[in-house]
Formats: C-alpha cells, sequence, structure tokens
C-alpha cells in the first residue's frame, strides 16, 4: 500500500495539529510506504527533523508549489498535486477543501480517509452566528466530505458521536483512533512533598479557559504558589498580563512564549509536577482532544482537569488525575486546594497512572491502528 497524506499547510506550524501530522507520518512510514505531501515553503525535511526532533529517515516528503505571484493558495497546491495522484493507493487527510478535491479527482480504485476533528460548521455558529452564509457553505462542504470519503477516522468517541447527529455516516466505514503523544521518557519519581508552581502549556485562545485558571489563583489564599503559561502569542499574553493585574495576582502568574516540543518536554519532565487544562464551556472543547494531557501524563504529571466529554474519556477523577467543574474557577480553586492537601504518596500513584495511561497513546500504535483500518477499506467497493 502506498499511503500519501496530505498537509496543505507551511511547515513548520506552532500548532498541536502540525505535531500530530509530522508524527503520524513519520510513525506511519516505518510501516508502509508514507509520503507527506506540503507546500514548498515548508523547511527542508533534516529543517523538519531537526525542529520537531523526530526521524524522518524512512518518510518520504513531496514539496508541492502553493504561491504564484505572490497568491498564497490551496487552489495553487492542489494544482500542482493533480499530476501526482495515480501515485498512491490512500489518502490520509485532515483539511476539508484538500479532502473535496481529493475525493473529486481520485481514481475509483482509490480511498480518501478524512480525519475528524471537529464540526466546522457547528464551531463557526458558536464563535460568528451572525455569519449565516458561510456558516451554510461550510456546512455544505462538510456534508460533501463526510458523506463521500471513503472512510472516516475520529480522533476520540465525543465527535463520532456528535457527527452521526448532523450528518448521514450510518453506512460510512469509520474508526475511532486518538491522538498520541510524541514523548517518551521513562517514569520519573517526583518530589510531591513540595509543590509550588502548577503548569499550563498551549494556545491561549479564549476557550482554552486560561482566564479561569488566573481567576482561580486570584481566590486561592495560598500567595506563594505560582502559575507558569508557556504558549501563545505577544498580544494575547499582553492581555492576559493586563486580566492577572486586574485581578492582583500579577506576582504569580508568569508567562513564557512559545517553546518547540524539545524543550516543553525537559520542563515538563524536570520542573513540572502539577499541570492544567482549564478548557470552558465551548463547541470546541465538546470536540478537542488535547495533546497537551497526554504530554503531562507522559512526564509524570498530576493533571488537573477540566470535565468535559473528551477529556473524561481518559482522565478518571482521583485515579489518574483530577476533575474541575468545566469553566467554573471556583471548582479549580477547590480541586487545586485537595490537590495540594493529599500526601505525597498519594499523588505518586496518580502520577504513575497516568504514565501508564500515556503509555497506551503512542504514534506507533495510532499509526499501526491506521494502517490497518486503511487496509480494510482498501480493497471494499463503494
Amino acid at each position: 500500500m502506498k499511503l500519501a497524506v496530505i498537509f496543505p499547510e507551511k511547515l513548520p506550524l506552532k500548532k498541536a495539529r502540525a505535531i500530530s501530522v509530522i508524527n503520524t507520518a513519520a510513525a506511519l512510514s516505518k510501516i508502509v510506504d508514507t509520503t507527506l505531501i506540503i507546500p514548498n515553503t515548508s523547511l527542508s525535511k533534516g529543517e523538519l527533523e531537526n525542529f520537531y526532533q523526530v526521524d524522518l529517515k524512512k518518510l518520504k516528503i513531496l514539496y508541492l508549489k502553493n504561491k504564484f505571484f505572490g497568491i498564497v493558495s490551496n487552489k495553487i497546491f492542489n494544482f500542482h498535486l493533480l499530476k501526482f495522484l495515480p501515485n498512491y493507493d490512500v489518502f490520509y487527510v485532515r483539511h476539508l477543501k484538500s479532502a473535496q478535491f481529493l475525493i473529486k479527482h481520485k481514481k475509483p480504485w482509490q480511498k480518501v480517509v478524512f480525519e475528524v476533528h471537529e464540526i466546522f460548521s457547528e464551531s463557526l455558529k458558536e464563535e460568528r452566528p451572525e455569519a449565516l452564509k458561510k456558516i451554510e457553505k461550510l456546512k455544505k462542504l462538510e456534508t460533501f466530505v463526510y458523506e463521500n470519503s471513503d472512510a472516516l477516522v475520529f480522533i476520540n468517541k465525543t465527535v463520532k458521536k456528535f457527527l452521526g447527529k448532523f450528518f448521514d455516516i450510518k453506512n460510512k466505514p469509520k474508526e475511532v483512533i486518538y491522538l498520541s503523544v510524541n514523548f517518551s521518557p521513562p517514569f520519573v519519581q517526583k518530589n510531591f512533598s513540595y509543590i509550588n508552581e502548577i503548569y499550563y502549556c498551549g494556545s491561549l485562545y479564549k476557550w482554552k479557559g486560561v482566564e479561569i485558571a488566573i481567576k482561580a489563583f486570584s481566590m486561592f489564599k495560598d500567595k506563594s504558589l505560582c502559575l507558569k503559561i508557556i504558549g501563545g502569542t505577544d498580544n494575547k499574553i499582553k492581555d492576559l498580563k493586563r486580566f492577572s493585574q486586574k485581578l492582583g495576582v500579577e506576582k504569580q502568574v508568569e508567562f513564557i512564549p512559545f517553546l518547540p516540543p524539545p524543550q516543553i518536554e525537559k520542563i515538563l519532565l524536570n520542573k513540572a509536577k502539577l499541570t492544567l487544562i482549564p478548557n470552558i464551556k465551548s463547541i470546541h472543547n465538546y470536540f478537542s482532544f488535547p495533546l497537551k494531557m497526554l504530554e503531562y501524563m507522559a512526564t509524570s504529571n498530576i493533571v488537573i482537569a477540566a470535565d468535559t466529554p473528551v477529556i473524561k474519556e481518559i482522565i478518571k477523577d482521583g485515579v489518574n488525575g483530577f476533575l474541575f467543574k468545566t469553566g467554573d474557577a471556583n471548582s479549580l480553586r477547590a480541586v487545586l486546594e485537595k490537590v495540594l492537601s493529599l500526601p505525597p504518596y498519594k499523588l505518586e500513584e496518580v502520577a504513575r497512572d497516568a504514565y501508564e495511561t500515556a503509555k497506551n497513546f503512542t504514534y506507533e500504535n495510532r499509526a499501526k491502528k491506521i494502517i490497518e483500518f486503511c487496509e480494510k477499506i482498501k480493497n471494499e467497493k463503494r
């Protein structure tokens, strides 16, 4: 089987989706003939290997033009992709417009597998309810892709269940294959008898709930605890700094700009003990599977997370992490106080359970499941 992973965005990209696609493609390439197809504005193979700290030796990379006279467009990328389409048996893709193009231009014997991360029209409806035409157009595109792809892969059970309410996918081949963690250190027994920091790593979009975390800190009696926030753009950092000042906790909140994955791993492994996923109520969080949750767990940390449906698929409260009521700063404060009051041996048990959970979510396992699924549908008739 010859597999093509299509990613029409320039790499590297400071987004979780880029980390996921490069690691998934690398793991796939160790099992089957795999080509990652990306824009030619991306870094070279060696530079990508260095940036993401991943072995790309067996991965073929096809660089295609996506720019013409200064105009960057997926249509240009697709135009150049057209002549390479006959070279592959299966296309694995997560971008709607790329999937639409592949479905329309593939040969009858080729298969398009679409990886579903969210329902974009529903997300847009929450963000911009007034944009009726755009929502309708997006819903039409999603309907075409979801109902005409040869198969669907869902990144969690929640999005699979939700998608079936909006689109006719009843007879569609489908599989839940979770995202994975690219950290694989040995378990580290940390000293939980002294905790003075809690870490959040990731973007600073409003739905990520970092404001809730800062608000919880403003309610917390112990002012020696520091919240360390890693990631985000300069503008969002400035906004959250102002918010921290407004609540009088600017001395307890430290902002660290974006760091590449290897540096994040070192911090989580060597410095962190408590980690945070403070997501608020949002359609995004109904679907979103936070990679950082697995990264926290794989680096032997205690995870305190919002009790969204997706997170509850992985985190069992008091067993391999702790849950608080989504969007409730007071609940987060109460859970944080509870965690800090627990004896060190109990926190060590939870951290070890978290680590053992994360060990199941490797890119090697993910690649095996994707290939098994693709092989299964490769010879099926439409």
